[in-house]
């Protein structure tokens, strides 16, 4: 699941600029953009972070942007 095309496909089809994905997801676009073109490859969490996404953006939105206690 971590090939380029896929998760460029995944950030498009929820119409994110990749600026847009990697801030949401707490990435640097940089690493995002090595990722999408094929420099790069994930780490399993970051995998499994973009799965859940897919999944249920709302929810990893809102469990990224609540703060920790």
């Amino acid at each position: 699941w971590s090939e380029a095309v896929d998760m460029a496909a995944l950030r498009v089809r929820r119409g994110l600029s990749q600026r847009e994905y990697a801030d949401l997801l707490g990435l640097d676009v940089h690493t995002l953009r090595n990722w999408e073109q094929g420099r790069n490859r994930p780490d399993p969490a970051a995998i499994s972070l973009m799965r859940i996404f897919d999944r249920s953006p709302d929810m990893v939105g809102e469990a990224l942007t609540e703060p920790v206690v």
